[in-house]
């Protein structure tokens, strides 16, 4: 009969793919908190800084960059909407798709923030898709 460990993550076997992560770890000064991936409304990059900015309106600078995100959330909430910006599909209050094949993305608010999200024309294909939850 096989051991198995308490912890349940150390039993896995590793396909050489990043697990999907439920939660991660952002600092706020000395202390560490923990976030809960479906508490996370969207991820961006400014300035080559990335931030995590929740429904409840917290926002925290995270130590990830938004392509090792991309490795380790669930593609069927996250996506990668443009070169700075990932969405929770729970954020997307409407889309609107324009000239030339692109989207615009208006997300719901979330305290003090209101945003609207452009994707590309390349993009929108698998947005769409991903939305539609194909």
């Amino acid at each position: 009969m096989q051991e198995t460990s308490p912890h349940p993550n150390e039993n896995k076997q590793h396909s050489g793919k990043p697990e999907v992560k439920t939660r991660i770890v952002v600092r706020k000064g000395k202390s560490f908190i923990p976030i809960a991936l479906a508490q996370s409304a969207m991820f961006y990059s400014s300035s080559k800084i990335s931030f995590i900015l929740c429904f409840d309106g917290s926002k925290y600078i995270l130590e990830y960059s938004l392509s090792e995100l991309e490795q380790i959330l669930d593609r069927r909430t996250f996506f990668r909407v443009n070169r700075s910006t990932i969405l929770n599909i729970a954020t997307i209050r409407e889309y609107h798709c324009t000239k030339f094949g692109k989207i615009i993305i208006d997300i719901v608010p979330i305290k003090q923030y209101t945003y609207q999200v452009l994707v590309s024309q390349y993009t929108a294909p698998a947005f769409k898709r991903w939305v539609e939850d194909e």
